[in-house]
């Protein structure tokens, strides 16, 4: 599928349940942007600065389908699959559960899946299948405006390399608007 089937995919499962919002009180689209931490957890070696954006179609108070995007900066050619100085990114898609209280709180789960990549692929760089299971919350500060606090955890797997993989943890912060 193509970067723009994929990138439609996502648009339309984050429009869809905009009727059934409007009869709760829940927000029908989340979109999430910020500042993400990678680290290497195989050899302890932090990737260069890092974004995130993210966009959630919310299906039922506790549900919604996650888009979400993030990627580093290459610094040179890698050395070896899961080299921090190549850099990353990914494209994944999958389920959030929230727990929305009456509390300016919502903790959240997700486990999210897509492609991924160990390097740029113009660099001789491997794209991989990604797995990425995380948490976090999100603190309300305005009606419409929240701060997200995550942790996650992707693992790669390389598609091309016989022996590619690598475990990446990852700290999330960034805006919340719906």
């Amino acid at each position: 599928m193509s970067f723009y089937g994929i990138l439609s995919a996502i648009l339309a499962l984050t429009f869809v349940p905009s009727l059934a919002a409007a009869q709760d009180k829940f927000p029908p689209v989340d979109v999430a942007a910020g500042y993400a931490s990678l680290r290497n957890a195989d050899i302890g070696e932090r990737f260069p600065a890092a974004m995130f954006v993210s966009m959630e179609g919310n299906y039922r108070r506790w549900l919604a389908a996650v888009g979400e995007f993030s990627g580093t900066r290459a610094n040179g050619s890698p050395r070896f699959f899961g080299d921090p100085h190549a850099g990353t990114g990914a494209f994944l898609a999958g389920p959030k559960v929230v727990y929305r209280g009456q509390s300016r709180l919502a903790p959240f789960a997700q486990l999210l899946v897509g492609v991924g990549s160990s390097g740029s692929t113009q660099d001789g760089g491997s794209p991989a299948v990604a797995i990425q299971p995380g948490a976090g919350v999100d603190i309300a500060v305005r009606r419409h405006i929240a701060l997200r606090v995550a942790v996650d955890r992707r693992e790669l797997a390389a598609v091309r390399s016989a022996r590619g993989s690598a475990s990446l943890a990852m700290m999330r912060a960034g805006l919340v608007l719906h």
